[in-house]
């Protein structure tokens, strides 16, 4: 047999000691192999950080701060001075009417349940945090708004709780960059999480972090009862009812 050949036999079955050369006459070849350790490395920027943000919109009249002041309230002992947390409900009681301090009187939802679960780390390359928007129609340590509650609008209302997710992820980014080793970012993973009207505030969020930036809006044209040609601009449509309207999430990209 010559050198770097290869011939195979094969044995007919039940047969002793009658061996067959299979592909006679042909000649198989082989590469050279080398074996060694082997090595991967993936092909990261330098100096570059893989950051996840976890954000929670919590529902209508949910408010985790607002739930936390009444609880902190129901423990306390009335006999010695109130801590600063059970003082706000007190103050809440004495001044705001009871139709309006519905979100201190609900329960945690699960969402406010999980966003204190959520681990943070500002350490190395690897960066976590989270940010809480507390649920339509409320706001922290003050009284409910009728119009967020009722119709999801206005200054609590969806798109106002979206923009603010914005706002607050944007602000945690460049905060876990500021105090990081790198100015740089890998990857950027953002979890969203909402419950009741804070699902479609969640819905809503994500669709406006995938718009391409500078992304127009179509407009149309429309003539009035006078003939005069007017524009009018119509609005991407979201996941949920009548809430067409843009919250200018991109200026915080």
């Amino acid at each position: 047999m010559k050198k770097n050949e290869i011939t195979l036999t094969s044995t007919k079955v039940g047969a002793k000691n009658e061996q067959k050369k299979a592909f006679s006459g042909s000649t198989i070849k082989t590469a050279k192999v080398h074996v060694g350790e082997s090595s991967y490395e993936e092909n990261i920027a330098e100096e570059s950080a893989d950051i996840t943000i976890g954000v929670f919109f919590d529902g209508t009249l949910n408010n985790k701060d607002n739930t936390e002041a009444r609880l902190a309230y129901k423990k306390s002992d009335k006999r010695n001075p109130l801590s600063q947390q059970a003082q706000v409900y007190k103050d809440a009681i004495d001044n705001i009417e009871k139709d309006l301090r519905g979100s201190y009187e609900n329960d945690l939802t699960n969402v406010a349940r999980m966003e204190p679960a959520y681990q943070i780390n500002h350490q190395g390359k690897i960066l976590q945090d989270k940010v809480y928007i507390e649920g339509i129609g409320t706001t922290t340590y003050n009284a409910d708004d009728e119009g967020g509650m009722g119709k999801g609008t206005g200054p609590t209302g969806i798109l106002k709780k979206v923009e603010k997710g914005c706002i607050d992820t944007a602000q945690k980014v460049k905060d876990l960059l500021d105090t990081s080793e790198t100015d740089k970012i890998n990857t950027l993973q953002i979890n969203v999480f909402g419950f009741s009207r804070g699902a479609a505030a969640a819905r809503n969020f994500i669709y406006e972090l995938n718009k391409k930036k500078g992304e127009v809006k179509k407009n149309v044209y429309v003539y009035n009862k006078e003939g005069k040609k007017r524009k009018k601009k119509i609005y991407y449509k979201n996941d949920f009812g009548k809430f067409r309207r843009s919250t200018k999430c991109q200026k915080y990209k």
